[in-house]
Protein backbone atom coordinates (compact mmCIF):
# COMPACT_ATOMS: atom_id res chain seq x y z
CA UNK A 1 0.00 0.00 0.00
CA UNK A 2 1.68 3.44 -1.05
CA UNK A 3 -0.51 5.67 0.88
CA UNK A 4 1.45 5.94 3.82
CA UNK A 5 2.54 9.98 4.15
CA UNK A 6 2.91 12.68 6.64
CA UNK A 7 -0.90 12.35 6.39
CA UNK A 8 -1.52 8.40 7.31
CA UNK A 9 -0.65 5.34 9.33
CA UNK A 10 2.76 5.74 9.55
CA UNK A 11 3.28 9.21 11.39
CA UNK A 12 1.76 8.69 14.99
CA UNK A 13 0.29 11.94 16.27
CA UNK A 14 1.36 14.05 19.45
CA UNK A 15 0.81 12.84 22.96
CA UNK A 16 -2.39 14.13 23.87
CA UNK A 17 -4.18 14.21 26.93
CA UNK A 18 -7.95 13.43 27.78
CA UNK A 19 -10.34 10.97 28.65
CA UNK A 20 -10.00 8.93 25.68
CA UNK A 21 -6.64 8.70 25.80
CA UNK A 22 -5.42 5.40 23.85
CA UNK A 23 -8.76 5.11 21.74
CA UNK A 24 -7.58 4.70 18.10
CA UNK A 25 -10.76 5.15 15.72
CA UNK A 26 -10.74 4.49 12.10
CA UNK A 27 -13.66 6.39 10.00
CA UNK A 28 -14.54 4.90 6.72
CA UNK A 29 -15.71 7.80 4.53
CA UNK A 30 -15.88 6.77 1.17
CA UNK A 31 -17.47 10.57 0.29
CA UNK A 32 -16.54 12.76 -2.40
CA UNK A 33 -18.60 15.54 -2.04
CA UNK A 34 -18.74 17.93 1.50
CA UNK A 35 -22.45 17.74 2.83
CA UNK A 36 -24.21 17.50 5.37
CA UNK A 37 -23.44 13.30 6.43
CA UNK A 38 -19.74 14.60 5.94
CA UNK A 39 -19.57 17.66 8.05
CA UNK A 40 -21.27 15.93 10.99
CA UNK A 41 -18.53 13.29 11.13
CA UNK A 42 -16.31 15.59 10.94
CA UNK A 43 -17.73 17.89 13.34
CA UNK A 44 -18.03 14.57 15.60
CA UNK A 45 -14.23 13.47 15.27
CA UNK A 46 -13.05 16.76 15.97
CA UNK A 47 -14.64 17.05 18.86
CA UNK A 48 -13.08 13.61 19.91
CA UNK A 49 -9.92 14.47 18.92
CA UNK A 50 -9.58 17.35 21.04
CA UNK A 51 -10.73 14.62 24.29
CA UNK A 52 -7.19 13.00 23.33
CA UNK A 53 -8.61 10.18 20.71
CA UNK A 54 -6.20 8.87 17.72
CA UNK A 55 -8.30 9.59 14.16
CA UNK A 56 -7.27 8.08 11.21
CA UNK A 57 -9.63 8.55 8.12
CA UNK A 58 -10.18 6.24 5.15
CA UNK A 59 -10.65 8.26 2.01
CA UNK A 60 -11.67 7.93 -1.60
CA UNK A 61 -8.63 7.95 -3.46
CA UNK A 62 -9.05 9.51 -6.82
CA UNK A 63 -11.97 11.89 -5.92
CA UNK A 64 -11.24 12.10 -2.20
CA UNK A 65 -9.36 15.54 -2.47
CA UNK A 66 -11.84 17.60 -0.40
CA UNK A 67 -12.27 15.42 2.01
CA UNK A 68 -8.91 14.75 3.06
CA UNK A 69 -9.02 18.97 3.43
CA UNK A 70 -10.88 18.53 5.56
CA UNK A 71 -9.54 16.05 7.47
CA UNK A 72 -6.36 18.01 8.07
CA UNK A 73 -8.34 21.19 9.21
CA UNK A 74 -9.91 19.63 12.06
CA UNK A 75 -6.28 18.20 13.22
CA UNK A 76 -6.83 14.65 11.89
CA UNK A 77 -4.87 12.07 9.58
CA UNK A 78 -5.66 10.08 6.26
CA UNK A 79 -5.05 6.91 4.13
CA UNK A 80 -6.14 6.43 1.06
CA UNK A 81 -8.33 3.28 -1.19
CA UNK A 82 -9.71 3.15 -4.12
CA UNK A 83 -13.52 3.36 -3.50
CA UNK A 84 -14.78 4.68 -6.44
CA UNK A 85 -12.03 5.62 -9.39
CA UNK A 86 -15.29 6.34 -11.55
CA UNK A 87 -18.63 7.11 -11.31
CA UNK A 88 -19.55 3.48 -13.22
CA UNK A 89 -17.46 1.84 -10.07
CA UNK A 90 -19.97 3.12 -7.70
CA UNK A 91 -21.60 0.60 -5.30
CA UNK A 92 -24.79 -0.20 -6.96
CA UNK A 93 -26.99 -3.29 -8.46
CA UNK A 94 -28.08 -3.96 -11.86
CA UNK A 95 -28.60 -6.82 -14.53
CA UNK A 96 -25.77 -5.71 -16.96
CA UNK A 97 -23.40 -8.51 -16.08
CA UNK A 98 -20.77 -6.50 -17.59
CA UNK A 99 -21.43 -3.63 -15.47
CA UNK A 100 -22.02 -6.19 -12.70
CA UNK A 101 -18.93 -7.64 -12.71
CA UNK A 102 -16.81 -4.26 -12.76
CA UNK A 103 -18.37 -3.18 -9.92
CA UNK A 104 -17.68 -6.07 -7.86
CA UNK A 105 -13.98 -5.96 -9.11
CA UNK A 106 -14.12 -2.13 -7.81
CA UNK A 107 -15.59 -3.25 -4.58
CA UNK A 108 -13.16 -6.70 -3.98
CA UNK A 109 -9.98 -3.85 -4.17
CA UNK A 110 -11.21 -1.32 -2.41
CA UNK A 111 -11.65 -3.98 0.27
CA UNK A 112 -8.65 -5.10 0.43
CA UNK A 113 -6.81 -1.82 0.98
CA UNK A 114 -9.16 -1.10 3.57
CA UNK A 115 -8.11 -4.47 5.12
CA UNK A 116 -4.11 -3.70 5.00
CA UNK A 117 -4.80 -0.04 6.02
CA UNK A 118 -6.93 -1.19 8.85
CA UNK A 119 -4.65 -4.40 9.74
CA UNK A 120 -1.78 -1.65 10.03
CA UNK A 121 -3.68 0.89 12.12
CA UNK A 122 -4.74 -1.88 14.43
CA UNK A 123 -8.08 0.41 15.79
CA UNK A 124 -9.70 0.23 18.93
CA UNK A 125 -12.91 1.44 16.77
CA UNK A 126 -13.63 1.50 13.19
CA UNK A 127 -16.35 3.86 12.75
CA UNK A 128 -18.67 3.49 9.65
CA UNK A 129 -20.30 6.84 8.04
CA UNK A 130 -22.76 4.78 5.29
CA UNK A 131 -24.27 1.76 4.48
CA UNK A 132 -21.21 2.15 1.48
CA UNK A 133 -18.60 2.10 4.33
CA UNK A 134 -20.18 -1.26 5.78
CA UNK A 135 -20.33 -2.92 2.62
CA UNK A 136 -16.61 -2.00 1.50
CA UNK A 137 -15.25 -2.91 5.05
CA UNK A 138 -16.69 -6.23 5.24
CA UNK A 139 -13.53 -8.44 4.83
CA UNK A 140 -12.26 -6.43 7.40
CA UNK A 141 -14.68 -6.51 10.09
CA UNK A 142 -15.28 -10.20 9.70
CA UNK A 143 -12.16 -10.53 11.41
CA UNK A 144 -12.52 -7.30 13.69
CA UNK A 145 -11.38 -8.18 17.04
CA UNK A 146 -12.48 -4.40 18.06
CA UNK A 147 -16.09 -2.91 18.41
CA UNK A 148 -17.28 -1.22 15.61
CA UNK A 149 -19.66 1.57 15.24
CA UNK A 150 -22.21 2.25 12.44
CA UNK A 151 -23.16 6.11 12.10
CA UNK A 152 -26.65 5.65 10.17
CA UNK A 153 -27.04 9.59 8.42
CA UNK A 154 -30.26 7.94 6.75
CA UNK A 155 -32.65 4.95 7.55
CA UNK A 156 -32.78 2.45 5.34
CA UNK A 157 -34.69 2.75 1.98
CA UNK A 158 -38.42 0.91 2.67
CA UNK A 159 -39.48 1.78 -1.19
CA UNK A 160 -37.22 -0.45 -2.64
CA UNK A 161 -39.57 -3.49 -4.30
CA UNK A 162 -38.39 -7.32 -5.78
CA UNK A 163 -34.94 -8.49 -5.82
CA UNK A 164 -33.05 -4.98 -4.52
CA UNK A 165 -35.70 -5.04 -1.75
CA UNK A 166 -35.23 -8.75 -0.63
CA UNK A 167 -31.19 -8.19 -0.82
CA UNK A 168 -31.75 -4.53 1.33
CA UNK A 169 -33.37 -6.08 4.31
CA UNK A 170 -30.99 -8.81 4.41
CA UNK A 171 -28.08 -7.01 4.76
CA UNK A 172 -29.57 -4.95 7.66
CA UNK A 173 -30.78 -7.70 9.44
CA UNK A 174 -27.87 -10.27 8.51
CA UNK A 175 -24.77 -8.62 8.30
CA UNK A 176 -25.45 -4.89 9.92
CA UNK A 177 -26.98 -5.70 12.60
CA UNK A 178 -25.09 -9.04 13.52
CA UNK A 179 -21.60 -7.32 12.83
CA UNK A 180 -22.40 -3.49 14.25
CA UNK A 181 -21.59 -3.55 17.76
CA UNK A 182 -23.91 -0.23 17.64
CA UNK A 183 -25.73 1.35 15.72
CA UNK A 184 -26.29 5.66 16.17
CA UNK A 185 -29.58 7.16 14.63
CA UNK A 186 -29.34 11.29 14.72
CA UNK A 187 -33.18 11.09 14.72
CA UNK A 188 -36.24 8.69 16.60
CA UNK A 189 -37.70 8.64 13.07
CA UNK A 190 -34.60 6.91 11.98
CA UNK A 191 -34.79 4.47 14.89
CA UNK A 192 -38.08 3.46 14.34
CA UNK A 193 -37.32 2.94 10.56
CA UNK A 194 -34.08 0.68 11.62
CA UNK A 195 -36.28 -1.65 13.80
CA UNK A 196 -38.86 -1.95 11.49
CA UNK A 197 -36.60 -3.45 9.37
CA UNK A 198 -35.41 -5.71 11.86
CA UNK A 199 -32.21 -4.81 13.26
CA UNK A 200 -31.71 -5.49 16.98
CA UNK A 201 -33.14 -2.44 19.03
CA UNK A 202 -30.36 -3.01 22.07
CA UNK A 203 -27.51 -2.25 19.46
CA UNK A 204 -29.49 0.74 18.91
CA UNK A 205 -29.38 4.69 20.23
CA UNK A 206 -29.97 8.08 19.31
CA UNK A 207 -27.35 10.80 19.21
CA UNK A 208 -28.36 13.94 17.72
CA UNK A 209 -26.83 15.96 15.40
CA UNK A 210 -24.98 19.49 16.31
CA UNK A 211 -23.89 22.54 14.78
CA UNK A 212 -21.03 21.51 12.27
CA UNK A 213 -18.42 24.44 11.98
CA UNK A 214 -17.72 25.86 8.97
CA UNK A 215 -14.85 27.08 8.01
CA UNK A 216 -14.79 29.68 5.18
CA UNK A 217 -11.24 30.61 3.51
CA UNK A 218 -10.37 34.00 2.34
CA UNK A 219 -12.99 36.35 0.84
CA UNK A 220 -16.43 35.74 1.41
CA UNK A 221 -18.31 34.26 -1.39
CA UNK A 222 -21.79 35.03 -0.10
CA UNK A 223 -23.92 37.04 -2.46
CA UNK A 224 -25.00 40.71 -1.27
CA UNK A 225 -28.76 40.62 -0.88
CA UNK A 226 -31.19 43.31 -0.80
CA UNK A 227 -31.69 44.67 2.65
CA UNK A 228 -35.41 46.17 1.58
CA UNK A 229 -36.57 42.69 0.79
CA UNK A 230 -37.97 40.09 2.60
CA UNK A 231 -34.96 37.24 2.24
CA UNK A 232 -36.30 33.47 1.44
CA UNK A 233 -33.64 30.96 1.89
CA UNK A 234 -33.11 27.73 1.04
CA UNK A 235 -29.52 25.15 1.35
CA UNK A 236 -28.68 22.04 0.33
CA UNK A 237 -28.70 20.23 -3.36
CA UNK A 238 -31.25 21.20 -6.07
CA UNK A 239 -32.73 18.15 -6.49
CA UNK A 240 -36.53 17.19 -6.68
CA UNK A 241 -36.39 14.68 -3.51
CA UNK A 242 -35.07 17.84 -1.57
CA UNK A 243 -38.57 19.29 -2.06
CA UNK A 244 -36.91 22.50 -4.39
CA UNK A 245 -40.10 22.37 -6.94
CA UNK A 246 -42.72 22.74 -4.47
CA UNK A 247 -40.28 25.56 -3.46
CA UNK A 248 -40.21 26.81 -6.66
CA UNK A 249 -43.66 26.73 -7.66
CA UNK A 250 -44.23 28.77 -4.12
CA UNK A 251 -41.96 31.17 -4.92
CA UNK A 252 -43.29 31.81 -7.97
CA UNK A 253 -46.51 32.58 -6.77
CA UNK A 254 -45.05 34.89 -3.72
CA UNK A 255 -43.10 36.63 -6.27
CA UNK A 256 -46.36 36.86 -8.30
CA UNK A 257 -47.96 38.58 -5.22
CA UNK A 258 -45.74 40.47 -3.84
CA UNK A 259 -42.99 43.06 -4.92
CA UNK A 260 -40.76 42.81 -1.47
CA UNK A 261 -39.96 39.11 -1.23
CA UNK A 262 -37.00 37.52 -2.85
CA UNK A 263 -35.53 33.66 -2.67
CA UNK A 264 -32.00 32.24 -2.58
CA UNK A 265 -31.58 28.71 -4.16
CA UNK A 266 -27.93 28.37 -2.18
CA UNK A 267 -26.29 24.49 -3.17
CA UNK A 268 -24.99 22.59 -5.99
CA UNK A 269 -26.67 22.17 -8.96
CA UNK A 270 -23.87 21.90 -11.61
CA UNK A 271 -23.06 18.25 -12.06
CA UNK A 272 -25.57 16.04 -14.50
CA UNK A 273 -28.58 18.08 -13.22
CA UNK A 274 -31.47 18.26 -15.92
CA UNK A 275 -34.13 19.32 -13.27
CA UNK A 276 -31.52 22.58 -12.17
CA UNK A 277 -31.00 23.60 -15.63
CA UNK A 278 -35.14 23.39 -16.14
CA UNK A 279 -35.73 25.50 -13.06
CA UNK A 280 -32.98 28.23 -14.22
CA UNK A 281 -34.32 28.12 -17.75
CA UNK A 282 -37.89 28.96 -16.34
CA UNK A 283 -36.95 31.46 -13.88
CA UNK A 284 -34.67 33.47 -17.01
CA UNK A 285 -37.97 33.08 -19.07
CA UNK A 286 -40.05 34.67 -16.39
CA UNK A 287 -37.86 37.15 -16.17
CA UNK A 288 -37.12 36.55 -12.41
CA UNK A 289 -33.73 36.58 -12.37
CA UNK A 290 -33.25 39.48 -9.58
CA UNK A 291 -35.82 37.63 -7.37
CA UNK A 292 -35.11 33.86 -7.63
CA UNK A 293 -31.43 33.23 -7.52
CA UNK A 294 -29.38 30.40 -7.94
CA UNK A 295 -26.20 30.76 -5.86
CA UNK A 296 -24.51 27.11 -6.41
CA UNK A 297 -22.66 25.75 -3.68
CA UNK A 298 -21.80 28.47 -0.95
CA UNK A 299 -18.63 28.06 1.49
CA UNK A 300 -19.88 31.07 3.79
CA UNK A 301 -23.15 29.44 4.55
CA UNK A 302 -23.37 31.72 7.74
CA UNK A 303 -22.78 34.99 5.69
CA UNK A 304 -25.48 34.15 3.79
CA UNK A 305 -28.25 33.35 6.31
CA UNK A 306 -27.13 36.41 8.45
CA UNK A 307 -28.59 38.18 5.48
CA UNK A 308 -32.17 36.44 5.46
CA UNK A 309 -34.73 36.48 7.06
CA UNK A 310 -36.65 32.77 6.67
CA UNK A 311 -34.94 29.51 6.37
CA UNK A 312 -37.01 26.48 4.27
CA UNK A 313 -36.31 22.83 4.50
CA UNK A 314 -39.07 21.15 2.02
CA UNK A 315 -37.48 17.90 2.18
CA UNK A 316 -39.87 15.33 0.68
CA UNK A 317 -38.22 12.43 0.68
CA UNK A 318 -38.29 10.06 3.79
CA UNK A 319 -34.63 9.68 3.50
CA UNK A 320 -33.91 12.62 4.83
CA UNK A 321 -33.30 11.75 8.59
CA UNK A 322 -32.10 15.19 10.76
CA UNK A 323 -30.78 17.98 7.92
CA UNK A 324 -27.88 19.47 9.44
CA UNK A 325 -29.10 22.70 7.72
CA UNK A 326 -31.71 23.36 10.29
CA UNK A 327 -29.50 23.65 13.11
CA UNK A 328 -27.09 26.05 10.93
CA UNK A 329 -30.23 28.26 10.18
CA UNK A 330 -31.22 28.36 14.16
CA UNK A 331 -27.46 29.67 14.84
CA UNK A 332 -28.28 32.41 12.72
CA UNK A 333 -31.35 33.40 14.45
CA UNK A 334 -33.55 32.25 11.56
CA UNK A 335 -36.88 30.31 11.81
CA UNK A 336 -37.70 27.06 9.18
CA UNK A 337 -40.39 25.99 7.51
CA UNK A 338 -40.39 22.66 6.88
CA UNK A 339 -42.35 19.62 5.84
CA UNK A 340 -43.56 17.56 8.07
CA UNK A 341 -40.67 14.31 6.48
CA UNK A 342 -38.67 12.03 8.74
CA UNK A 343 -36.90 14.08 11.83
CA UNK A 344 -37.95 17.42 10.18
CA UNK A 345 -40.23 17.67 13.14
CA UNK A 346 -38.15 16.53 15.84
CA UNK A 347 -35.85 20.06 15.05
CA UNK A 348 -38.89 22.32 14.30
CA UNK A 349 -41.68 23.36 17.37
CA UNK A 350 -44.50 24.52 14.93
CA UNK A 351 -45.48 28.08 15.35
CA UNK A 352 -42.51 28.31 18.27
CA UNK A 353 -39.28 28.31 16.21
CA UNK A 354 -40.69 27.51 12.89
CA UNK A 355 -43.62 26.40 11.01
CA UNK A 356 -44.52 22.63 10.25
CA UNK A 357 -45.89 22.96 7.24
CA UNK A 358 -49.23 20.03 7.45
CA UNK A 359 -48.46 19.15 3.90
CA UNK A 360 -45.67 18.59 1.48
CA UNK A 361 -47.36 21.01 -1.12
CA UNK A 362 -46.26 24.39 -2.62
CA UNK A 363 -49.41 25.81 -0.84
CA UNK A 364 -48.53 25.01 2.63
CA UNK A 365 -44.90 26.38 1.88
CA UNK A 366 -46.86 29.59 0.55
CA UNK A 367 -48.66 29.84 3.87
CA UNK A 368 -45.86 29.36 6.05
CA UNK A 369 -43.70 31.61 4.38
CA UNK A 370 -47.02 34.20 4.42
CA UNK A 371 -47.00 33.30 7.68
CA UNK A 372 -43.89 34.81 9.03
CA UNK A 373 -43.90 38.17 6.17
CA UNK A 374 -47.40 39.02 7.70
CA UNK A 375 -46.43 39.01 11.38
CA UNK A 376 -42.98 40.66 12.32
CA UNK A 377 -43.32 40.39 16.01
CA UNK A 378 -43.85 35.95 15.11
CA UNK A 379 -41.12 36.15 13.09
CA UNK A 380 -38.60 38.15 15.78
CA UNK A 381 -39.97 35.43 18.62
CA UNK A 382 -39.18 32.43 16.42
CA UNK A 383 -36.41 33.50 15.71
CA UNK A 384 -35.00 34.07 19.10
CA UNK A 385 -36.67 30.50 19.83
CA UNK A 386 -35.00 29.24 16.98
CA UNK A 387 -31.17 30.48 18.45
CA UNK A 388 -32.15 28.93 22.09
CA UNK A 389 -33.55 25.86 21.19
CA UNK A 390 -30.38 25.05 19.65
CA UNK A 391 -28.83 24.37 23.38
CA UNK A 392 -30.70 20.73 22.42
CA UNK A 393 -28.40 20.15 20.01
CA UNK A 394 -25.43 21.78 21.74
CA UNK A 395 -21.90 20.40 20.45
CA UNK A 396 -20.85 19.70 24.46
CA UNK A 397 -23.93 17.47 25.09
CA UNK A 398 -23.23 15.86 21.83
CA UNK A 399 -19.50 15.20 22.28
CA UNK A 400 -20.35 14.00 25.78
CA UNK A 401 -22.65 11.43 24.17
CA UNK A 402 -20.14 9.98 21.67
CA UNK A 403 -17.00 10.05 24.11
CA UNK A 404 -18.96 7.57 26.55
CA UNK A 405 -19.73 5.73 23.48
CA UNK A 406 -16.34 5.17 22.22
CA UNK A 407 -14.85 4.82 26.24
CA UNK A 408 -17.20 1.49 25.90
CA UNK A 409 -15.12 -1.27 25.55
CA UNK A 410 -11.33 0.60 26.09
CA UNK A 411 -11.19 1.19 29.78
Amino acid sequence: MRTLSAHTIGRREERKTGDLCGVRILVVMVSIPVQGMERANLQIFKMMRERGAEVLFVTEQTHGARVRREVERIGCRWAMAPFMSSFDERLHLTKNPGEMAAVVRAWAKAAWNLRRIHKEYQPTHVHLTNLSSFLYSLPALRRAGQSIVFRLPNPPDLNLSGYKKKLHLWIWRRCVSTLCDVIVCNSRFALSVLQDVGVAAYKTRVIPNCLAERVCAGKSDAPVVKSDRFNVIYLGRIRPQKGVKELFDAALRMTADRRDVDFYFAGEYHWKNPFAEGLIREVETRNLGSRIQFTGEIEDIFGLLRQCHLHVCPSVSAGESFPNVVLEAKSQGLPSVVFPTAGLAEAVTHLVDGYVCSEKSARELYDGIRYFLEDAGALKEAGEAARQSLEKFSRERVAEEWAALFKHGTE
